[in-house]
C-alpha cells in the first residue's frame, strides 16, 4: 500500500486556511472569528496552548456556515483541479491518506480521488472539538498501526520531515517540494531530525495536557448536569 499526506503533498497547500479563505468571502461574519484565532496563535506561538486547541478555535468559524457538509463538497468542486496531476498515474485501490486535517475535511476530496481509506484529525464538526490528539508526527504512525496493524508501507510521500516517523517505517519514502516535484527522502537530512525530535517531545506533552483538559471538560459537564438538576428540583418544589 502507498500513504499519502495530504496538504503540500496531494494538494499545493494548506487545504484548511484555503477552505478558510473560500468561506471568508461568500460569509463575511467570519472575520468577527478573526481576532480569537490570531490570539490563540500568539498563545501557541508563546507555549501557553498547544496546537489542537489553535485547531478548535480556527474551525469554529464554521459556526457561521449555514450547511457546513454542503459548502465543502462546493469548495472541493472549485479546488479539485489543482491536486498534482501526478497521483493520478500512481493511484491504487488500497491508498491511504494520513493526515492533521480535520477527517471531514480530507474525506470528500479522497472520494473524488478514489481513495477509500483516510486518517485524519478527528474533529467534530459541530463543536469543533478534538477527539484525542491532533493526527500529526509520532501520532500518524500510532493511528496506523491501529487501524492496519503490521501492514506494510510500500511508498510513503510527504512534504515535511515532521513526518519521519512514517518515512522510516516505510520500504520508501518521497518528499514533495514546493512545485509539487518527488524526490527520495533525505533520512540523513539533520534539520528533518530535528524537527522530528521536537515533536516527539510535543507529542508526549500533549498526551498528559490532552489528558488534563479532557478531564476538565467532564467536570464542567457533571456541574453543569448537576445545576441543571438543582434548578429543576427548585422549579418543582416552586
Amino acid at each position: 500500500m502507498n500513504v499519502y499526506d495530504f496538504d503540500r503533498t496531494l494538494f499545493p497547500g494548506d487545504s484548511s486556511m484555503h477552505f478558510w479563505a473560500y468561506c471568508k468571502k461568500r460569509y463575511p461574519l467570519i472575520w468577527l472569528h478573526f481576532p480569537a484565532g490570531i490570539t490563540k496563535m500568539a498563545l501557541y506561538k508563546l507555549g501557553i496552548f498547544h496546537w489542537a486547541q489553535v485547531m478548535e478555535k480556527f474551525f469554529s468559524f464554521m459556526k457561521y456556515l449555514p450547511d457546513k457538509e454542503k459548502i465543502i463538497e462546493e469548495f472541493w468542486d472549485e479546488k479539485v483541479t489543482k491536486i498534482y496531476p501526478w497521483y493520478k498515474d500512481l493511484h491504487k485501490e488500497d491508498d491511504i491518506i494520513i493526515s492533521a486535517t480535520p477527517y471531514f475535511i480530507i474525506n470528500p476530496i479522497a472520494k473524488r480521488l478514489g481513495i477509500k481509506h483516510v486518517i485524519a484529525t478527528d474533529m467534530d464538526i459541530n463543536t469543533y472539538k478534538i477527539k484525542g490528539l491532533d493526527c500529526a508526527g509520532i501520532e500518524k504512525v500510532n493511528r496506523f498501526r491501529e487501524e492496519y496493524g503490521d501492514a506494510k508501507i510500500d511508498n510513503f510521500y510527504s512534504d515535511s520531515y515532521s513526518d519521519m516517523p512514517l518515512a522510516e517505517i516505510a520500504d520508501n519514502a518521497f518528499m514533495i517540494d514546493k512545485h509539487g516535484e518527488i524526490s527520495n527522502w533525505d533520512f540523513n537530512n539533520k534539520r528533518g531530525q530535528r524537527k522530528n525530535d521536537r515533536l516527539i517531545k510535543r507529542y508526549r506533552k500533549l498526551s498528559f495536557v490532552r489528558a488534563k483538559i479532557e478531564i476538565r471538560r467532564a467536570q464542567r459537564k457533571l456541574r453543569r448536569e448537576e445545576r441543571r438538576k438543582n434548578h429543576l428540583e427548585k422549579a418543582k418544589n416552586d
